[in-house]
């Protein structure tokens, strides 16, 4: 062999040495970066139940096939959130730290149906450099309302029907998105856009590519507005909040006490024409009825834990002789401190029956307590 030849046979070697090592350094840094990954501790939480599993999936979605389970009460590492489907209500899956993923709705995350500050959101970094309310670049879409050539869609001051009104948008009118975030449930979405007036639409009512989810070419919003917080007790200057309504009765189920709640509702409300017309005279609430505080407050009802005369009456399972794993509705019909009576419809008290009397702690007569709920039903 030519000493050419030698030196450069000598040089590949010396190059291909290099490049071992740099790759090998490469893979140790990455794997010392996943590694020393935040990750937020918190525990798996079924509601309803003292025991049972949930399924961990390879994605966010119940389409992902399942990997593994973990049953009530588990400790999980959260390494951050992102959307998929919507599961009794929320949309927000959690990535593990072991890379799979479970819906956010089986964990004590501290945000219900919305994403938990600090936890990140999966694919996103964090920067200081950026003021809190910076807007990204904006991108141009339209809004579509569906089955609907005309109308108009509410803008509001943040990503929730909870938010005041400051503005509408009529079907076709052109959009710049410069973010999305979570929000309150629209139709089976909690996608919220950002636009470029720093006001917010439901992603429901436009025509970004993504149903249900966030839309790749969309960056996430870093900050939101705070939710506006909900009176703790009725004051002179306060009254609570009229959420949405509907047209029909949306349980049809006619032996159930959520349809009897609903029936009780309307047969109310049709008093109070000006606030309630004809063609919307029941509750927008969804889900079990265990689910109905929860689903109110999503819709833009206020809650409390005060017994309310004329108010929705919510039992979470367990509680004053509930044993329904769904929980249990009914209708205030008079309060006397604590105790309360009802008209109500289950599998005991067939076809809608009075509650007249009051017998502290002593059943069919209830108190308050720590899973009882009022919807409250402004005039």
């Amino acid at each position: 062999m030519s000493a050419l030849a030698q030196r450069r046979l000598q040089s590949a070697n010396r190059n291909l040495l290099i490049v071992t090592l740099c790759c090998l350094l490469i893979a140790v840094f990455a794997a010392s970066g996943r590694a020393g990954a935040t990750t937020y501790t918190y525990q798996i939480t079924i509601p309803g139940a003292t025991s049972g599993t949930v399924n961990e999936r390879s994605g966010p979605g119940t389409s992902y096939s399942i990997v593994g389970t973990l049953s009530d009460g588990t400790s999980i590492q959260i390494a951050c959130q992102t959307m998929g489907t919507n599961v009794d209500g929320t949309s927000v899956w959690d990535q593990l730290a072991s890379n799979d993923y479970i819906s956010d709705y089986y964990t004590n995350t501290p945000v219900s149906y919305g994403f938990s500050p600090p936890i990140p959101m999966c694919g996103s970094t964090t920067t200081t450099s950026s003021p809190p309310n910076s807007i990204p670049s904006a991108t141009s879409y339209q809004i579509t309302i569906p089955g609907a050539t005309n109308g108009s869609v509410n803008e509001r001051s943040g990503p929730g029907t909870s938010y005041s009104i400051v503005g509408t948008m009529g079907d076709g009118t052109g959009i710049q998105i410069a973010c999305q975030t979570s929000g309150t449930d629209v139709n089976g979405t909690s996608v919220w856009d950002q636009l470029s007036s720093n006001d917010y639409i439901s992603d429901y009512y436009t025509n970004t590519p993504t149903v249900d989810g966030f839309t790749s070419s969309i960056p996430q919003c870093t900050s939101v507005p705070t939710i506006p917080s909900t009176p703790t007790a009725p004051t002179s200057s306060w009254s609570p909040l009229h959420g949405q309504t509907v047209s029909t009765n949306p349980f049809n189920e006619s032996g159930y006490c959520t349809w009897y709640a609903e029936v009780r509702f309307h047969d109310y409300v049709i008093n109070f024409p000006s606030a309630y017309p004809a063609n919307n005279s029941y509750i927008d609430v969804t889900g079990n009825a265990k689910l109905w505080a929860t689903s109110a407050q999503k819709h833009g009802w206020t809650v409390t834990t005060t017994p309310t005369v004329n108010s929705i009456v919510v039992f979470q399972p367990g509680e004053n002789g509930v044993t329904n794993s769904a929980g249990h509705v009914a209708w205030v019909t008079a309060v006397n401190g604590s105790h309360f009576t009802v008209l109500e419809l289950n599998d005991v008290l067939a076809n809608g029956a009075a509650n007249t009397g009051f017998a502290p702690d002593r059943n069919p007569y209830y108190h308050a307590g720590s899973g009882v709920s009022f919807i409250l039903i402004p005039t």
